[in-house]
């Protein structure tokens, strides 16, 4: 939506801005409401969420992490595959919203 409205290229909406912390907002799907938790990363793009599910009290989020933005031609089927720039990455909370850990597979 934002190249739409700026005119110019999604590769160019995008702003990397390094050194700075990735804040994932967690909502409660039932309710709508954002929790309180906000877990805190080091500097990352995700473009898709692959999963969230709850189990006995915790909330784990998996989704493919890439550590820098670069070139969104890197993003090309062939290069996913190979699992260039890749990180597969899993975090935990609580249901109340109390980061845990992170996980990489």
């Amino acid at each position: 939506m934002a190249s739409q409205i700026t005119r110019k290229s999604c590769q160019d909406c995008f702003e990397w801005l390094d050194g700075k912390k990735t804040i994932v907002h967690i909502i409660d799907r039932h309710t709508g409401k954002e929790l309180s938790v906000k877990i805190r990363a080091d500097p990352f793009i995700t473009f898709h969420h692959a999963n969230a599910f709850e189990d006995r009290g915790h909330i784990f989020l998996d989704y493919v992490r890439y550590d820098h933005v670069g070139n969104l031609e890197d993003f090309n089927m062939d290069k996913m595959r190979s699992g260039y720039a890749v990180h597969v990455v899993m975090f935990r909370c609580t249901q109340h919203g109390q980061y845990l850990d992170e996980t990489s597979a």
